[in-house]
């Protein structure tokens, strides 16, 4: 009948949805994902990655520039992008870097940190947003947290998928 042929129709459909042959091994285990460290170089799309170093500060910038409150403290991340590709590349946004705490949440940057973090480096890339071949970049970015939930030892970055120790 037509109600059978358009049961079994939706089931054929359904299962070849699920896009796995029986006659497959299942997919094994991926192993776990690579751990970067401190000046560690990680390769992302045509650039290398480098965390040259991650501070605890109750501010940035002195006086005039950006302070926590009691309880709180800033984690800056200093880092150089170099393109290690033929041609110019798109740098990494600040946006694209997460702290993230030992429980997997994610917490949002501090805009005024990271600029004052960005304006006391050598060099600051005050507008640069892509870099030629064989020309590096640094750059910092900032997070307010509760002082008493940070710790070293276990918080990562997160940048896209690559993962850096805070160590």
């Amino acid at each position: 009948t037509m109600k059978k042929a358009t049961i079994a129709a939706f089931t054929l459909l359904a299962l070849s949805a699920c896009g796995s042959d029986p006659g497959e091994p299942a997919a094994q285990e991926s192993a776990p994902a690579k751990v970067y460290t401190i000046g560690e170089a990680a390769p992302i799309e045509g650039k290398e990655l480098i965390i040259t170093k991650v501070e605890e500060k109750a501010s940035i910038g002195g006086e005039i520039g950006a302070n926590v409150e009691p309880g709180e403290t800033f984690i800056v991340a200093y880092y150089t992008q170099k393109n290690t590709s033929t041609e110019p590349v798109d740098l990494i946004s600040s946006s694209s870097i997460s702290l993230i705490d030992d429980k997997g949440n994610a917490y949002a940057e501090d805009t005024m940190g990271s600029a004052f973090a960005v304006g006391l480096l050598d060099n600051p890339p005050v507008f640069e947003t892509t870099v030629n071949p064989g020309v590096s970049s640094k750059s910092a970015i900032a997070w307010k947290v509760a002082k008493a939930n940070f710790d070293k030892a276990t918080w990562t970055l997160k940048v896209e998928e690559l993962t850096f120790s805070l160590k």
